[in-house]
Parts: structure tokens; C-alpha cells; sequence
């Protein structure tokens, strides 16, 4: 598999104009993701930090186009665009940050870049809880059934990554 260099990724969200504020909030996600894919690795798990490392800082490549043009989807734009630079499976992982769009198949790799998202509020670690009001009063649900369920399965995915690497939160916290 072929990663880009931090370079390049910085590089990418350049080329768009991203503003700072996103860039600052895809750093710090990725600072959770490794973080969690190295212990995840130290506990023997089959994971690629560096799969985690690439695709978590580059998973909201697409949101300053998307916010600019509502037409296009969160996440395919992503991967659109790095499969364009020769980076299709990083384009894959960044779009699966999207916890609807994880399922009982999903990988370490797309589990971490998502959990770490949803951690992450502009560019402060925050709890769940926290991270799914934001989200709920940003960006309304348009199925709130399924938002819901996105919700609770990334509960599970937190308590099972956790449960993993042998972290409690009050470490966090």
C-alpha cells in the first residue's frame, strides 16, 4: 500500500484552501488515532498505524468543499480525490470516519480513525457525549433512528477499543 508523506497530506488541504480551524481538528484527531492504533498494536492487534496515521489526518480533506458545495457527500469526496493522487486505500479509510457507515465488518483501522473523530470537537478532546450534542445541534438529523444507532455503536466501539489497550477513561477525564 502506498501512503502519502505528512508533507503531502498538509500539502492536499492546501490546495483546497482549507482553513486552519479543520486543519487543527484533523490534527489532533490523528494525535488520538495513532495514540489508540499503537496501543491497539501493543496488545497485538492486527492494525497499520500507518493506514491510521495517513487516513485520520486526512479524513475531512472534502469538508471545507463540501461546506462550500452542499451538493457533494462528506467522505467520497475524500476518497474521490486520493484515489485521483494514487492513494486509494487511504481514501477509503478517511471516508469510513462516518460511524454510519461503520458496520459488524469494519476493521481496527476504520473503528480507531472514527472513534478518534468523534473524540475531537474543533480541536479539544471532548467526551461522547459531548462530541453527539454538538453534532445533534449542528447538523440535524435527517433519520434520527439511525443517528441514534450511530450514536450507541460508537459507544460499543469506544468501550471496545478501550477494553482492548486496557485504558479506563478517568483518564481522560
Amino acid at each position: 500500500m502506498k501512503y502519502p508523506t505528512i508533507e503531502e497530506c498538509f500539502e492536499f488541504y492546501k490546495e483546497i484552501n482549507t482553513p486552519q480551524n479543520i486543519i487543527n481538528h484533523v490534527i489532533a484527531v490523528n494525535r488520538i488515532a495513532v495514540f489508540l492504533a499503537e496501543r491497539l498494536k501493543e496488545k497485538d492487534v492486527e492494525i497499520d498505524v500507518r493506514l491510521v496515521d495517513a487516513a485520520s489526518l486526512l479524513h475531512d480533506l472534502d469538508k471545507w468543499l463540501c461546506i462550500n458545495d452542499k451538493s457533494l457527500r462528506h467522505g467520497e469526496e475524500t476518497e474521490k480525490i486520493l484515489k485521483e493522487k494514487g492513494f486509494p486505500e487511504v481514501g477509503f479509510y478517511a471516508r469510513q470516519h462516518i460511524a454510519e457507515r461503520l458496520d459488524e465488518n469494519s476493521t481496527w483501522e476504520e473503528k480507531v480513525i472514527c472513534y478518534a473523530d468523534k473524540r475531537v470537537r474543533d480541536e479539544k478532546i471532548v467526551t461522547l457525549k459531548e462530541r453527539f450534542d454538538y453534532i445533534n445541534e449542528r447538523y440535524p438529523a435527517k433519520d434520527m433512528q439511525k443517528r441514534m444507532e450511530s450514536i450507541k455503536n460508537t459507544y460499543e466501539i469506544e468501550e471496545e477499543i478501550m477494553g482492548k489497550i486496557g485504558i479506563k477513561l478517568s483518564l481522560f477525564f
